[in-house]
């Protein structure tokens, strides 16, 4: 598993300089470099505040994303057929972890 992560990883590492940065992000992700989702997305992986994404950070931050992703999943019932990939977006916005998108946490994506 961590070999796959890894792998992801370097996809994402274009100048192989062991993190990411915003540039590369925009580039791997395909978003605008000024995009709030780049920024949130930056900021949600890059526990240290140093604008790069270590491969430390990465996997920290994948296990953290994948619990919460779990987690909002499994608290919407069976019967729902939401693909996990809003459930990604959720736990982003979902800046204190409760479960819930409030005001604060929309506003700025809006």
């Amino acid at each position: 598993m961590l070999k796959k992560i890894r792998k992801q990883f370097v996809k994402f590492d274009i100048d192989r300089s062991g993190t990411i940065d915003r540039e590369e992000l925009c580039a791997v992700v395909g978003i605008d470099r000024r995009s709030l989702w780049t920024r949130k997305l930056l900021d949600f992986f890059d526990t240290d505040g140093d604008a790069q994404v270590s491969f430390e950070e990465f996997i920290s931050t994948l296990g953290i994303l994948g619990a919460r992703v779990d987690k909002y999943a499994s608290g919407h019932g069976r019967g729902h057929r939401i693909p996990k990939e809003v459930f990604f977006i959720v736990a982003l916005l979902d800046l204190d972890g409760d479960g819930e998108l409030n005001r604060g946490e929309l506003a700025p994506v809006l």
